[in-house]
Order: C-alpha cells, then sequence, then structure tokens
C-alpha cells in the first residue's frame, strides 16, 4: 500500500493566536511558540483583529522568517467591535490541520521548551484524555508571581480531574492542548470563551493536569477584562453561561447551572453590601430557580 505523503506532512499540533493591539508583547509570545523542542511539525495560526499599533507588521516579518510555519490572518477592520466572539473558533481552529490544538494569546507566551513534546508524548498514550493543561504564572507589569497554587491533590506528576471539579478549577487556555474534536455553534457568541471551550471538550472526555509549570498569563491594561468592576466580570459570566445552556445537555448542562447559582450568589452579596436590596433580591431568585432546575434533572 502506497503512503500517503500528505498525511505524512501535516502537523501534529496546530497553535492557535489571536492579536489585537499586543505590539509590546507579541514577540514573547511567538518567541515562546518558536523556541518549542518537538520530534513532530506544528504550525502557527494567527488571527489579527485590525491592530492599529504595528502588530500586523511584526507578524508579517515573523511570517517571512517563517514561511512554512507561521500562518496568519491580519484582518482589516476589528471584528470584536462587530460583535464577534471567539476568534479562534472562527479563523483559526478552521483551518487547523493539526490533531492536537493548543492556544495562546498574543499578548501571553510560553515558558518551557518541552511544553508541546510533554503533552502530546502524554496524549499519545492516553486516547481517553481529551485535553491536559499545566501551571501558569501571572504577569502584572514588571512583576512575575508565583505559580499558581493549586490544590494539594494536584501535587503529582498527572491528576485526571473529576467531572464536576473540571468546571470549578482554574484552566488557563493557554496551558491546554487538546484533540480537535469539537467546534462552536455558529450563532452562539459569548465573551467567556474559556468556560466555553471547557464545556464543549467535557462533552467529549476526561482533562488532565501535568505537573510543570510553562507559561506566563500577563494581566495589563489592554486586556479584554482590564479594568472591568467584579460586578461587571460576574454579569459576564452570567450572560456568558445562559447563552450556553440551550446548547448543551446534562451532565453539562447541571454544572452550568450550578455555576449560574454560584455567580447570582455572588451578585447578591455585592448588591446587598452597597445597599441595593431589590437587585440583591432578584439574583436570589435566580439562585433558588438554577438550583430547582438542577435538582429536578438530578
Amino acid at each position: 500500500m502506497e503512503k500517503n505523503n500528505d498525511l505524512e506532512n501535516l502537523p501534529v499540533v496546530s497553535i492557535c493566536c489571536t492579536t489585537f493591539n499586543h505590539a509590546s508583547y507579541i514577540k514573547d509570545c511567538l518567541d515562546g511558540i518558536l523556541m518549542q523542542e518537538t520530534t513532530f511539525d506544528f504550525e502557527v495560526l494567527i488571527y489579527d483583529d485590525a491592530s492599529t499599533d504595528g502588530t500586523s507588521e511584526i507578524i508579517e516579518a515573523y511570517q517571512e522568517k517563517y514561511p512554512k510555519k507561521i500562518f496568519p490572518i491580519c484582518s482589516k477592520e476589528n471584528n470584536f467591535s462587530k460583535g464577534v466572539r471567539g476568534m479562534s473558533f472562527v479563523y483559526n481552529i478552521p483551518r487547523a490541520k493539526g490533531k492536537y490544538l493548543a492556544l495562546c494569546e498574543g499578548d501571553d507566551y510560553w515558558t518551557a521548551k518541552d511544553k508541546l513534546q510533554r503533552q502530546v508524548e502524554f496524549m499519545e498514550k492516553n486516547p481517553d484524555i481529551v485535553f491536559t493543561f499545566h501551571n501558569f504564572r501571572r504577569k502584572e507589569g514588571d512583576s512575575l508571581k508565583k505559580p499558581f497554587f493549586y490544590p494539594p491533590s494536584f501535587n503529582k506528576d498527572v491528576y485526571v480531574l473529576k467531572f464536576k471539579e473540571a468546571f470549578n478549577t482554574q484552566i488557563q487556555p493557554l496551558t491546554m492542548l487538546f484533540r480537535k474534536v469539537i467546534s462552536k455553534p455558529k450563532e452562539l457568541n459569548v465573551l467567556n470563551g474559556d468556560a466555553l471551550l471547557i464545556a464543549l471538550l467535557l462533552e467529549k472526555g476526561k482533562g488532565a493536569f501535568l505537573n510543570f509549570t510553562g507559561a506566563v498569563y500577563r494581566i495589563h491594561d489592554g486586556g479584554i477584562h482590564a479594568g472591568k468592576h467584579k460586578y461587571t466580570r460576574i454579569s459576564n459570566s452570567i450572560a456568558s453561561r445562559e447563552k450556553m445552556l440551550k446548547y448543551f445537555d446534562y451532565p453539562v448542562k447541571g454544572e452550568l447551572y450550578m455555576k449560574l447559582v454560584h455567580f447570582h450568589k455572588e451578585l447578591a452579596k455585592l448588591d446587598f453590601k452597597s445597599s441595593h436590596f431589590f437587585k440583591g433580591m432578584n439574583h436570589l431568585a435566580q439562585v433558588l430557580k438554577y438550583s430547582f432546575f438542577y435538582i429536578i434533572r438530578k
């Protein structure tokens, strides 16, 4: 039987990167990707949402240097301002050729040269695992924080998450590697794309934590959630999960209900603290509603 050379030449991993006005950070992002030491090929798919600060020019310079590895789309118009959400779902994942997908936003970066190698090797040996993730550090300005603190149960080489646990664990997308088994419903636009990604993956299988630190999540004024009050951030989380409800069945839907219970409780506390009693009571009513939905289907 003749070998299919086209299949042999396909990358094993497609790295999806979205950017907007990341000129101060994009070099760190791309250098962290390009330093990966692997026994397999990977491709870098970039979507730039009409940056105005020179980001696209930096990307184009990297693409000229690595034409067989970097494949950018530099949009002429800003689609986020038009209401498009989940840019990698729209512009990167559909053109991905790899068996596995990895994510790294243009303002974040990887720090472990063997990040991809370790994750791919583990997933090749464990076909029941749909995604892996690892530890990370936060960076605020020039201050690099310690690795994120996970529970003691994570203090082993590999920890496979329980289903419910996965919805309440800090999983940073830039640390993930996952199988190309998901797609976003075209009409579903949510601001909290992380929550949607996790829900879609958990429909397909289990997630595992690999115990190493290999990435930096950058916090800065230009970030998508930068400057937003806690109340606004929680409200956005509620809006995203309420939109997601009709696209998922149990058991994922049940966990979405419980997250809505949690978020409405948090808003009720903030409302009562600021003497907005009517708003607080409305949120408590939502707590009862979603708790009821969860109980009757359990």
